[in-house]
């Protein structure tokens, strides 16, 4: 037992038995230095072998309940999309030696035939190195005997994968154990991808030997999909798909217990003042918004998007009565939390989303109620003053401007020495970003498309005069690059495209408001 148990300590304890008698005995108990955590979540196998101990011993009925209603632990949203991205890639194929592999295979594991470096053997997971560990991982799984000895190596004893397909239990629990090496590997090497091949012996054994043809392939086997929570301008399916570029494959209207929305995360004062924040609340708080399926790949390029956020794993409510375990997109720790007003175009965003997803009226019409963000009247007195004034003009080039054009951002073809490029807002630089901020207004896709800088592709603004809402959005572009910088010059081609030709009697900019 003490062999088997070295994770513990013992503790010599006072006993009571069901029949009233009393010994001395000892428990098994934390060691004094071994990394301690809160109290989490165990496994579905280790739970379901203590409930049916507890069962077969006969224990007290209520403590059997007690460790019924316990909730096993489930991979979190960022652990399944780093999975499914595993599971998908593609990796040469090599032989567990140390020529293969290039040093002592006991720095390594296989599971699946996904070959980890995990560094060299630590008790009490010895027996993990060196091989593939996906038929002991079974045997554990199945609460049967794990002889290292008996568990030969090659094609024709290593697992085939179209065999386990009848146990999707156990499956699932193995890639648990996929997870968790993956996670070994990028802490010892401090790598974000880390399988380094794929086990041949393995890749072998799932070739059906009446066909030659494998049983079963791998690369992508169990894509798995995630659930998130759109409480923000996520909830927009639109905005998903041709904005983040978001394969939905199914949504649903949800509800978030436990947490509350609030216009708290501060962002580009004199634009975006604020965006919707998830915060932990009471018990009686909660988010209505929209659960959305997806794919790992999907969420990839939610997070690059999202990146203001951190992630957390919750439990939604569908209003079809389904509970779906996903993730929400939260504040992170260190970041300025204050209450604000939102732009109209994101508070639009949120009220468009709600509606077309079919919320609770009640909730929507809190949305509509909501204040946003309104120029002050010094930012606007600024404004006046900095485009009532005169500016040579120039071209937008760094012959014409004595700088790198990494430094300037021209709006409405007012050039803004903005100062050097930090990275944030990189994509305004160098060029005129009118029409590039009349598509992020018209929730329209900002990268897929190309934004010539010429005076025959630049926005005519006699065009505009029927749009004055997005006008007055790109305006702020303009109080909020200028707060910080200086304008400095009229961009010559933003003003030739307000010209007519002469021989036409034509607008010269063939430019035209962006539509879907």
């Amino acid at each position: 037992m003490d062999r088997v148990e070295m994770i513990y300590d013992k503790a010599w304890v006072p006993l009571e038995s069901y029949d009233g008698r009393q010994f001395e005995g000892y428990v098994y108990v934390n060691k004094p230095g071994f990394k301690s955590t809160t109290e989490g979540t165990p496994s579905k196998r280790y739970l379901q072998m203590v409930i049916d101990a507890a069962r077969r011993a006969g224990l007290n009925s209520d403590y059997i309940a007690k460790l019924e209603s316990v909730k096993a632990y489930k991979p979190s949203a960022e652990t399944l999309a780093k999975r499914s991205a595993i599971l998908s890639g593609n990796y040469p194929v090599k032989d567990m030696t140390r020529e293969s592999l290039g040093e002592d295979p006991s720095n390594f594991t296989s599971l699946f035939g996904y070959i980890f470096r995990i560094g060299p053997p630590k008790p009490p997971f010895t027996m993990q190195h060196g091989r593939d560990v996906t038929n002991l991982m079974l045997l554990h799984y199945l609460n049967l005997p794990m002889d290292v000895a008996a568990d030969r190596q090659d094609a024709e004893n290593l697992p085939r994968m179209k065999l386990i397909e009848n146990r999707p239990d156990a499956y699932e629990y193995l890639l648990t154990w996929l997870d968790k090496f993956a996670a070994a590997s990028n802490q010892h090497d401090e790598v974000s991808f880390p399988v380094i091949g794929r086990h041949r012996q393995f890749m072998a054994a799932q070739v059906c030997s009446d066909s030659g043809l494998p049983c079963l392939n791998m690369s992508g086997a169990n894509k798995s999909t995630i659930w998130f929570f759109g409480y923000g301008s996520n909830m927009d399916s639109e905005n998903l798909s041709k904005k983040k570029g978001v394969e939905v494959l199914q949504s649903t209207p949800a509800v978030l217990r436990g947490y509350k929305m609030a216009f708290s995360l501060a962002a580009i004062p004199l634009a975006e003042p604020f965006f919707a924040n998830c915060e932990k609340g009471s018990e009686s708080d909660n988010i209505h918004g929209v659960a959305f399926e997806t794919d790992a790949d999907s969420i990839a390029k939610m997070d690059k998007v999202e990146m203001g956020y951190d992630k957390a794993s919750v439990i939604l409510e569908a209003y079809d009565g389904r509970k779906l375990d996903g993730y929400v997109y939260v504040n992170k720790p260190q970041r300025e939390v204050r209450v604000g007003n939102p732009s109209g175009r994101y508070l639009r965003l949120l009220i468009n989303g709600a509606k077309a997803a079919g919320l609770n009226k009640d909730y929507i019409a809190r949305l509509e109620a909501t204040p946003v963000y309104k120029p002050s009247a010094e930012t606007l007195a600024k404004r006046a003053a900095l485009t009532s004034a005169t500016y040579p003009t120039k071209e937008m080039t760094q012959e014409a401007l004595g700088k790198d054009l990494s430094h300037f951002v021209s709006v409405f073809g007012y050039i803004i020495d903005a100062g050097p490029s930090t990275g944030f807002f990189s994509s305004h630089r160098g060029k005129d970003i009118t029409n590039r901020m009349l598509r992020h207004y018209l929730n329209l896709p900002l990268d897929s498309v190309e934004d010539p800088q010429d005076a025959e592709h630049l926005p005519n603004l006699k065009l505009l005069e029927s749009r004055p809402d997005a006008v007055d959005f790109v305006w702020t572009w303009f109080d909020q690059h200028a707060s910080s910088g200086t304008v400095v010059a009229r961009h010559a081609a933003f003003l030739a495209a307000q010209e007519v030709d002469s021989s036409t009697g034509k607008p010269r900019s063939q430019w035209t408001i962006p539509t879907a």
